[in-house]
């Protein structure tokens, strides 16, 4: 029986040979080629009968595939209990990752992969995960105790959050009928670490006085005046405004991506394809303004190394302890104290989710704690009837 790979090329017949060990518990081995994952597989057995039927399942599969039977389908997911942990991963390499722009992305999906196989076995049956025990531990609590040894709970989290979506890729591709690989959900929203078990974020909160010396040091140099102002008053993030990107050239920002006309910003926000205009006020632009009329080649010609660099010597210059994303927190909570409003908050910075402004940019300040406590006092008084 001939089969075809995924390059439409003939492909020797499944086949069965017998190991040389005496020793042996599964001497009888069956070599196929499966359709769904595009590669040659093999497979143990304990008896030749098994082998044999297995044998046959496979060239039955072979030949329905070729002939473009549907009934292959319904053959090959007998043995769904057979897709490991490395054929998820594989396929989703080569049908996901594969056309990713981001190398960035690439990168992270790939460390996150390689964190599985460091404490389960790559060919461990998806089924299995969730019921495997070692230490008392049972399915991906084994795989969070590990990864908390060197990683903080969130980090962990955010891991299984981007396997999650590896495995309802997964629940979604490569089978019968729109169905997937596997047919449950192999990690849930459940196994993650709840809010209780995880670190408190901790953030910087601006202090009157850090802002006075930062913006008001005499040690600084123009440009490096510039640049905190830049970042602060534009709230972006420290990549969306830099020149060089080597990872992701679409993030680079040039002038061309500035119109000085409309006082605005072509930005491309994190896990965006698209850029997004932002209006900007008109110290940003006078600023850009100035960088171009000298004949800067980019608004900021360097990548994120260099600013890093310039923002540890502006700290060791005044004193005040601080990194470039510290400076759009400084921007939402300005705007969070002045307007007392968490959505204004967020729309200062370019973020529309309230929950993540509070926990990450501009906690409830006490200025407008103080102005809800006074608003209350006064709807209380009158009230009771007091002035």
């Amino acid at each position: 029986m001939l089969i075809f790979d995924h390059k439409g090329k003939v492909s020797n017949m499944a086949s069965i040979s017998k190991r040389k060990e005496i020793t042996a518990k599964k001497p009888y081995v069956l070599s196929y080629y499966d359709p769904v994952l595009c590669k040659w597989k093999k497979a143990t057995y304990s008896d030749q009968q098994t082998a044999q039927e297995e044998l046959l399942r496979w060239e039955n599969i072979a030949h329905y595939h070729k002939t473009h039977n549907p009934v292959w389908e319904a053959l090959y997911y007998q043995a769904d209990d057979t897709i490991t942990i490395q054929d998820v991963f594989e396929a989703y390499t080569n049908n996901v990752l594969s056309h990713k722009l981001n190398q960035l992305t690439i990168t992270r999906y790939t460390a996150v992969m390689n964190s599985v196989g460091k404490i389960f076995s790559l060919d461990t049956p998806v089924k299995n995960i969730r019921s495997m025990k070692r230490d008392g531990l049972i399915g991906w609590e084994i795989y969070k105790a590990e990864r908390s040894k060197t990683c903080k709970r969130n980090g962990v989290n955010s891991y299984l959050r981007d396997l999650r979506n590896i495995f309802m890729w997964a629940k979604c591709n490569g089978g019968p009928q729109g169905q997937g690989m596997v047919n449950f959900e192999v990690i849930t929203k459940n196994d993650k670490y709840h809010a209780s078990e995880v670190e408190e974020l901790q953030i910087k909160i601006w202090k009157d006085e850090e802002i006075m010396t930062l913006f008001n040091h005499p040690g600084l140099s123009e440009f490096q005046l510039d640049l905190i102002t830049l970042y602060f008053r534009t709230g972006a993030r420290a990549k969306e405004l830099l020149g060089y990107n080597y990872k992701n050239r679409k993030k680079e920002l040039q002038w061309y991506h500035v119109d000085f006309d409309k006082r605005e910003i072509s930005i491309l926000p994190k896990r965006k394809q698209s850029r997004k205009l932002a209006k900007q006020h008109p110290v940003v632009m006078q600023i850009l303004r100035k960088w171009k009329d000298q004949g800067n080649e980019r608004p900021l010609p360097f990548a994120y190394k260099k600013l890093r660099q310039i923002i540890r010597e502006i700290n060791d210059i005044t004193g005040v302890q601080f990194t470039c994303h510290d400076l759009r927190r400084l921007k939402a909570q300005l705007a969070e104290e002045e307007f007392g409003d968490m959505q204004l908050a967020g729309y200062a910075i370019g973020d529309t989710t309230q929950s993540v402004v509070q926990r990450h940019y501009a906690p409830v300040s006490h200025a407008t704690m103080d102005k809800i406590n006074n608003s209350v006092e006064s709807a209380f008084n009158r009230k009771i009837g007091e002035a």
